[in-house]
């Protein structure tokens, strides 16, 4: 299993994975993300250098990206930083440390940048804020969105 940059001959198998993923959180009353994906919109990530692939032989079992935080300032975010968003691992793979190979991967990207890497989560998803402070993330505090909140993490 290794990490990569997605390339535009991952396109497909990114959709795949964002699709079942999101279909998987909708079943569960979990509207985090539009279904299905916009192909044109993971294109253009891919294009910009932002979205990573995890690989298991040449099938992509998960995806995230990495991005710089110019735009999201305000967020309980420093600008000028990094956002990990976007995570999603295939339903038959988690559980396996493959979210925990991710925030690792990320982690250490951000301190070879000198950066601080930003993410965050549904603020009641206890079980995932969790994960992101066992992982050495430190806790920011929860933003109010539309019909939610948002917990947000910064590690470096």
């Amino acid at each position: 299993m290794n990490i990569r940059l997605a390339s535009r001959q991952d396109l497909k198998q990114v959709l795949h994975v964002y699709n079942q993923v999101t279909a998987d959180l909708h079943e569960k009353g979990i509207n985090q993300w539009e279904y299905p994906w916009c192909a044109e919109k993971l294109l253009s990530k891919i294009k910009n250098h932002e979205m990573y692939v995890v690989v298991d032989d040449s099938t992509v079992i998960g995806v995230f990206c990495i991005e710089e935080i110019n735009q999201l300032s305000g967020l309980m975010m420093d600008s000028d930083n990094m956002y990990l968003s976007q995570i999603a691992i295939l339903r038959e793979y988690q559980g396996k440390g493959i979210g925990l190979y991710i925030t690792k991967f990320t982690c250490s990207y951000a301190m070879s940048v000198k950066k601080k890497i930003y993410l965050d989560c549904w603020a009641g998803n206890e079980k995932l804020k969790n994960f992101y402070l066992k992982a050495g993330f430190d806790y920011q505090g929860d933003l109010p969105e539309e019909d939610y909140s948002i917990s947000i993490f910064s590690f470096g």
